[in-house]
């Protein structure tokens, strides 16, 4: 639900050995959205001190945990703090991975597909005795989204995007308020039951190896005026420190200031300054290009506040896009991470059907020139399901294998 009296600080030490924490609990207007450590009056506890010992990490751990952060390092490819260069090969559909029907608040408010929410049936016998489990206020459990996680994970697709808030845009069905009416009261209160069950998710994810894409705002012009009208306020600051609060100590993720971005440069510039105040992780920060448009790329060339690319893109362009842009930003003296995030057309993407395709055009032309993917299953009725309504990844089995073969020579 929306109340609770439990207060907790998520974060993820970086070093072995003794950490010493003192408590900031500040009081006063528009306190939460002010990055400034003496914002606001004290409360208790604030001034309350102490220390907690951690450990060296477990090499034997799951997914990412066995090697610490994932960070942009000069360079065109992230790295583990503690491991390996990483090669990205995700999914990037469904784009509403979080309209699930087990999850607390969750209801379609209209979106294209009238009265849809995610279920994940297909994948309940993924589920492990020992996995997370919750219980969602509709009836349905936690475990079919799990299983879901674990499928991708055993097919070791590594990435997933996804969109915490599309109201106003394709799904309709995903946002961590405790309402969905857009008023300022339903955007500056948050349902703390419901983002409780997205971290064990989102964390579960990170078990299984699989980095969260987190896409911040979506193409539709409704969701993008959603916050504030579109300008950078207290609605959109707080929704911004609200992720980076929950989420933010999680190990693998990239922020995404757009889908299919038409902000203006300067509202860009302030996004990505808003989140960098907020995220003491330093997680990389990208922007996703409108269809055919590289302009805003072009604008941040050796822009240190967004070190990777989120690039939409025709099948044809693709390995000599990623060339071109991996020149392009190492001259700037900022070597990008190049990302092809969506592959086009729009109506296609990765079909059950074209897999065998697509690897020789896009997948070993991505890797082989540098690149990393994530791939977009394109607009079909269930079944199979496409980028809004995808229920089973199974559907698109055949290319995880392919991804698979083809990420493992390269990392190899």
């Amino acid at each position: 639900n929306g109340s609770g009296n439990v207060w907790q600080a998520r974060f993820a030490p970086d070093e072995a050995g003794t950490w010493r924490y003192c408590v900031s609990f500040r009081s006063g207007k528009a306190v939460a959205v002010d990055a400034a450590m003496s914002a606001g009056e004290p409360l208790p506890p604030d001034g309350v001190a102490g220390e907690f010992v951690v450990t060296e990490r477990d090499p034997e751990a799951l997914g990412f945990l066995k090697w610490g952060r994932l960070e942009y390092v000069g360079d065109h490819y992230l790295k583990f703090r503690d491991g390996p260069y990483w090669i990205k090969g995700g999914t990037d559909s469904p784009e509403n991975f979080l309209g699930y029907a087990g999850l607390d608040n969750t209801v379609d408010q209209g979106g294209i597909i009238p009265d849809f929410l995610h279920t994940y049936a297909s994948h309940a016998a993924d589920w492990r005795e020992g996995d997370p489990d919750f219980a969602g206020d509709g009836g349905i459990d936690g475990r079919d989204i799990i299983g879901a996680l674990n499928y991708l994970g055993e097919q070791h697709v590594n990435s997933i995007y996804f969109l915490p808030m599309n109201l106003g845009g394709d799904g309709q069905d995903t946002y961590p308020f405790v309402s969905p009416d857009g008023s300022p009261f339903a955007n500056t209160h948050y349902d703390v039951g419901k983002l409780a069950q997205w971290d064990i998710v989102l964390a579960h994810a990170q078990r299984m190896g699989i980095a969260l894409h987190v896409v911040l705002n979506e193409a539709e012009e409704a969701n993008r005026h959603w916050l504030d009208d579109g300008a950078l306020g207290v609605e959109r600051k707080l929704f911004y420190r609200e992720m980076v609060a929950r989420f933010g100590y999680l190990l693998a993720l990239k922020w995404n200031l757009s889908e299919e971005n038409v902000f203006l440069p300067s509202e860009v510039d302030a996004f990505a300054d808003t989140i960098r105040a907020f995220d003491w992780a330093g997680h990389p920060i990208a922007i996703h290009n409108p269809h055919g448009g590289f302009g805003q790329y072009e604008r941040l060339l050796g822009d240190d506040r967004l070190p990777a690319m989120a690039v939409q893109y025709n099948g044809e362009q693709a390995g000599a896009l990623v060339e071109e842009w991996r020149h392009r930003s190492a001259e700037s003296g900022l070597p990008w991470v190049v990302d092809m995030d969506e592959n086009g057309p729009a109506g296609i993407g990765l079909s059950p059907d074209n897999a065998w395709q697509l690897r020789k055009t896009i997948l070993y032309d991505v890797y082989f020139s540098g690149g990393n993917i994530e791939w977009y299953a394109g607009y079909y009725e269930l079944p199979p399901g496409g980028d809004v309504n995808l229920e089973d990844f199974r559907t698109r089995e055949e290319m995880w294998r392919y991804m698979w073969y083809a990420r493992r020579f390269m990392e190899e």
